[in-house]
């Protein structure tokens, strides 16, 4: 579980119990203009390592996807870098993240409504965009804005993305799920 004001991450018993931080490192943090830090986590199809998405990485607006091997302790030496978002294209802020079972990280980015898909190297494949705000002519009631979390559907080959209506100077009550076309599959989780 993820604490994205205290930059920390903690690990929670099976079968439940109180939380034990696992993890904590500067690089996890936010910074002033966006104090949102590590994020979304996801372990990969090895179950050896731990992704970890941060909104925006500390003293800067860059957002990151960091590697971590899964480990009882790990140390901030093994924390390495997968792909960084940077303001060339926009404020992209990482947030939710999962796994295809191609092995592509699918990454919810909320500063720039997008959906970006990283290869198993960390090099972008391609980013992908919400419909259009009026595609027909018409208002369109629900706004593809700021995507926050992301799973598969077992069945199509799409993703479910969550909106951050509520983020943006729209009616926050139009929150929603939209259904992105991916053609890969969940990988299984842990």
């Amino acid at each position: 579980m993820t604490d994205s004001f205290a930059a920390t991450i903690y690990r929670i018993p099976a079968g439940g119990g109180a939380p034990a931080v696992w993890f904590t490192d500067p690089r996890l943090a936010g910074d002033a203009n966006v104090p949102f830090g590590v994020n979304g986590i996801r372990f990969d199809k090895t179950n050896q390592n731990v992704y970890i998405s941060v909104t925006a990485e500390n003293g800067t607006l860059n957002g990151v996807i960091y590697k971590l091997p899964f480990a009882a302790n790990p140390s901030a030496a093994s924390l390495v870098e997968f792909h960084r978002y940077t303001l060339a294209t926009g404020l992209p802020a990482p947030d939710g993240i999962a796994f295809g079972k191609s092995g592509k990280l699918y990454v919810a980015l909320a500063g720039t409504s997008q959906i970006s898909v990283l290869r198993p190297d960390g090099t972008e494949e391609v980013r992908y965009s919400g419909p259009a705000a009026n595609p027909t002519g018409s208002p369109n009631p629900m706004p593809w804005a700021n995507p926050a979390n992301i799973t598969f559907d077992k069945k199509t080959g799409s993703i479910l993305v969550t909106n951050h209506a509520s983020l943006v100077p729209l009616d926050p009550n139009l929150f929603c799920v939209f259904s992105v076309f991916v053609d890969d599959k969940a990988s299984p989780l842990p």
